[in-house]
């Protein structure tokens, strides 16, 4: 695979993508290596002991034009951390590098590629430059092997232009227990800072929350469901009514008339 294939997508099956993010994972642990698993492939093992959504998932998740359910590996990690980072994916696994990538977004985004061609790895650091940015410094301690929930959620409710495996995302992470006992505080406090995040986070909510209920035929799915789009809408609420910054407030007022989203290409998403 050239290694500027970015846009070419996983050969693996979630499980077997899972497996392969599980493992690195745990070596980077024993090298003192802070790395946690992000995006759809996190989803995915947080939803393992909830077998309709995982089916779900599975189902109807799919990745881009492909008939993939996940397009890559995605972790984030420290930029501090890069040297052991080349250590263990060039030196140790003998992935090979995306030159383009690696040198001109190096401290804040790497990207490397299994030898066999079966899958990358995106690894974004330190701050997650989006359509909103993330700051993560600080949050990869919070659990393990995956990102925490709550900034697994900002990373989808900031999408501008959202798709429905994203919206399938979000659905998945408010079946979870954890949605009601981690209080949610840090997405709040973010989006009390940021009316554009907030206002596109609105909109993702309730797109999901809509996603949710038209779900609900099928298998097995019509009770966690129907306490996912009860929970999405609780979350929604608890936004509106927590207390904004002046920064917020100043925007708000101006509105959406101008671009408040970073734009994004897909190959820097």
């Amino acid at each position: 695979m050239s290694t500027f294939d970015v846009t070419r997508k996983a050969e693996l099956s979630g499980d077997e993508l899972l497996r392969e993010g599980l493992r690195i994972v745990e070596d980077a642990k024993r090298e003192g290596l802070m790395i946690r698993i992000t995006g759809g492939i996190a989803i995915f093992l947080l939803v393992e002991k909830i077998p309709p959504i995982k089916e779900l998932l599975i189902k109807k998740r799919i990745a881009g034009k492909s008939s993939a359910t996940f397009a890559d590996l995605d972790l984030v990690g420290y930029s501090k951390e890069t040297k052991k980072l080349n250590k263990l994916f060039l030196e140790e696994y003998k992935f090979q590098k995306d030159k383009i990538i690696n040198s001109l977004f190096g401290d804040r985004r790497r990207i490397y590629y299994q030898p066999e061609g079966t899958f990358h790895v995106d690894i974004f650091l330190d701050i997650l430059e989006f359509n909103h940015d993330i700051d993560i410094r600080g949050r990869l301690e919070l659990e393990y092997p995956t990102l925490n929930i709550e900034d697994l959620l900002l990373t989808k409710l900031q999408i501008h232009y959202i798709n429905d495996k994203d919206l399938l995302d979000i659905v998945a992470l408010a079946t979870l227990d954890s949605w009601d006992t981690n209080g949610m505080q840090r997405v709040l406090e973010v989006l009390s800072k940021d009316w554009g995040f907030y206002h596109d986070s609105i909109n993702n909510l309730k797109a999901s929350a809509a996603r949710s209920s038209e779900l609900m035929n099928e298998p097995d799915t019509q009770a966690i469901l129907g306490l996912a789009a009860k929970r999405i809408q609780d979350l929604i609420d608890r936004i509106d009514q927590s207390p904004k910054s002046k920064e917020w407030s100043k925007a708000a007022k101006k509105g959406p008339k101008k671009q408040y989203w970073r734009e994004i290409e897909d190959v820097l998403r």
